[in-house]
């Protein structure tokens, strides 16, 4: 649905109670695959008389988008498109609630969901949003709204799936006290224990349960993490914007805040839980030398009795590169079994056969005596080959004297 005419009807779908009227506002049901709301076109279930708003329920199995605003400006501005059960100027009571259940939310380009109270004489509260998708987007002023003129402010729940995208000066509020009346600060809550709250950095979007006069709401947050905005302080929000004036939207900042402006006091409460870990904690010192090299190498080549051989085995060339000097190979090459040729078995008698079987076979294991020990020195044999041997024999020293006595002795002999 979408479009606004030149004479300022909105498209859309409307359930109302007149300005002379007194009750409650109807209900809006919807059951669909896919809802887009446009171009100035609006859901509205609201109250110009004395009673309650109606409530919104939208169940849309893929997606709902409200985007824009309509093309014709009028003295309060461009109609948003929108989601609307509120309270008007000229009414009393409560804002409805808005129960939407998709598989991806995206509220974009100054479109609204909107369960205020706008009367600033009113007492009555703003409505409650709650929402349940795996995707929830807020773009480019895109809003969530629960305020309340001089009641409490609405609440706002959120189960969320996978991702809560902020994005560009988008806004959740649930302030009280808009026109500097009493009322306190309604609650926001999101889950997503398995997902994340994503903003970027700088981009003036705002997470707000505050109050001008009465006490700041509650925001609670559980989530596996949260980027690009955090809570602020009343104080810290004195000291950025210098005035008491604390609007957290005149930040650039992405901001989330639950204060009183009127009273320190009564300042609300901020709880964020998530499951991402502190790197600053829980680390320790490990040693230069986790694993002693000199213990775990072998000093002599065969194994002694007690110990262990080491072993270096290659397994070809798929997979871990032979070295590890060597980089990884792309594609691992793998050879296929090659099967033996069958064994040629020569044909008996059925008797002979039987023989054969009966008899089983018998292993035959001799251990050798010779305990095998290294080499600690080598030879020269009598062929003059080089033979490694356990000991070195004992050879007298090399002497020219005493060659030439048995020369001399060998000589005399002869004679």
């Amino acid at each position: 649905m979408a479009g606004v005419d030149e004479d300022g009807n909105a498209g859309g779908l409307v359930s109302s109670v007149e300005s002379d009227a007194t009750g409650l506002g109807g209900d809006i049901n919807i059951h669909a695959n896919s809802l887009s709301v446009s171009d100035g076109a609006r859901l509205f279930a609201s109250t110009l008389g004395q009673g309650d708003a109606g409530n919104v329920t939208i169940i849309a199995r893929d997606r709902i988008s409200v985007d824009g605003v309509g093309r014709y400006k009028f003295k309060t501005g461009f109609f948003p498109s929108g989601i609307f059960s509120a309270v008007n100027e000229t009414a009393k009571g409560r804002g409805g609630d808005i129960l939407l259940d998709t598989g991806s939310l995206s509220i974009t380009n100054g479109a609204e969901i909107n369960v205020s109270t706008y009367r600033s004489e009113s007492t009555g509260s703003a409505g409650d949003i709650k929402i349940v998708s795996p995707f929830i987007r807020l773009d480019n002023q895109g809003k969530l709204i629960a305020e309340s003129a001089s009641g409490d402010g609405g609440n706002i729940t959120l189960q969320v799936g996978d991702i809560l995208l902020l994005r560009r000066g988008s806004l959740i509020s649930a302030t009280a006290g808009t026109t500097q009346h009493g009322g306190n600060g309604g609650n926001i809550t999101i889950n997503a224990p398995n997902g994340f709250i994503v903003a970027k950095a700088n981009e003036n979007t705002d997470i707000s349960a505050n109050a001008f006069t009465g006490s700041g709401g509650k925001v609670e947050i559980n989530a596996r993490n949260i980027f690009n905005i955090q809570p602020r302080s009343r104080e810290d929000l004195v000291r950025r914007l210098g005035t008491e004036n604390l609007n957290p939207q005149r930040l650039q900042t992405n901001d989330i805040t639950a204060i009183s402006q009127q009273n320190p006091t009564l300042n609300g409460q901020v709880t964020i839980n998530t499951l991402d870990t502190d790197p600053s904690r829980g680390l320790i010192q490990l040693p230069s030398n986790l694993v002693d090299a000199s213990q775990q190498i072998v000093q002599g080549c065969t194994p002694r009795r007690g110990q262990t051989a080491s072993r270096f085995i290659a397994t070809g060339r798929g997979g871990l590169p032979l070295s590890p000097n060597e980089p990884l190979r792309g594609q691992a090459v793998i050879t296929g079994w090659v099967d033996l040729p069958p064994q040629v078995t020569p044909r008996v008698t059925d008797k002979l056969s039987a023989e054969i079987t009966d008899k089983k076979p018998t292993i035959s294991v001799t251990k050798s005596t010779n305990q095998i020990v290294e080499a600690q020195s080598w030879v020269v044999n009598a062929n003059g080959d080089i033979q490694l041997v356990a000991q070195a024999p004992n050879v007298s020293p090399y002497s020219p004297w005493q060659t030439n006595i048995s020369c001399t002795a060998s000589q005399t002999n002869s004679l």
